[in-house]
């Protein structure tokens, strides 16, 4: 992560900013216990006020539980210790999905049309073991953690552009991290990752503070 860009605290509370200045990622930790932390990611939100916080993308606590948001604001995608869940932005609670009917025909219902793209008209049980790319996006689909008694790990890092400057990467149960505009390396999820951006926040403070205190050396330095 760039530096220049953390305002993280030595308990791990603080921000991790766009280049435009506006918060990416609020990160606030229950009694300054940083594996009790909640990840709160949010859109650029530059040009917008004062405030300059963009609308709620995604949260997540540091064991890489929580959700993402569809633009809407309606449930993208639930991150829950069994297992992942994607929702169809259809304005539908995540029970829908456990009643039996298929994703075609509850589309059709709310939408007054038929759906297009994979995944259309086929039972949300039968996606209960698909891959993500068999899935498709927009589709309904269910990742359990363990099936059969066995660990039952992604194929591949599932990614999810959040918004045009954040995105978020799944790797497994617990591996959760963000790509944001402007930093180089991701941002876990984790107590151990907010321990690293705490001493890279204060290393650049006192870098910066550091800047333009001391006399200047060499000949002439300090001579008036």
């Amino acid at each position: 992560m760039d530096a220049r860009l953390l305002r993280i605290g030595e308990d791990g509370t603080g921000l991790v900013l766009y280049p435009s200045g506006s918060p990416a990622v609020v990160v606030a930790t229950r009694g300054g216990k940083r594996d009790l932390a909640q990840f709160m990611v949010h859109d650029d939100a530059r040009g917008t006020g004062p405030a300059r916080l963009g609308p709620l993308l995604a949260q997540l606590d540091n064991r890489g539980r929580g959700f993402a948001l569809w633009p809407s604001g309606f449930p993208r995608l639930l991150l829950r210790a069994s297992g992942l869940e994607s929702v169809p932005d259809a304005g539908a609670s995540v029970g829908d999905l456990s009643h039996g009917a298929t994703i075609g025909q509850r589309q059709a219902g709310s939408r007054g049309h038929a759906p297009s793209g994979a995944g259309a008209g086929v039972p949300a049980a039968a996606l209960r073991d698909a891959t993500v790319a068999e899935a498709g996006a927009g589709a309904a689909w269910k990742w359990p953690w363990e099936r059969r008694g066995r660990p039952h790990p992604l194929a591949e890092p599932l990614r999810i552009q959040l918004g045009p400057r954040v995105a978020l990467q799944v790797r497994g149960l617990g591996d959760v991290s963000l790509s944001v505009s402007g930093h180089s390396t991701e941002l876990a999820c984790c107590a151990a990752s907010l321990a690293s951006l705490a001493a890279a926040a204060a290393s650049a403070a006192a870098d910066s503070s550091g800047c333009g205190r001391h006399a200047p050396s060499g000949p002439g330095g300090g001579a008036g």
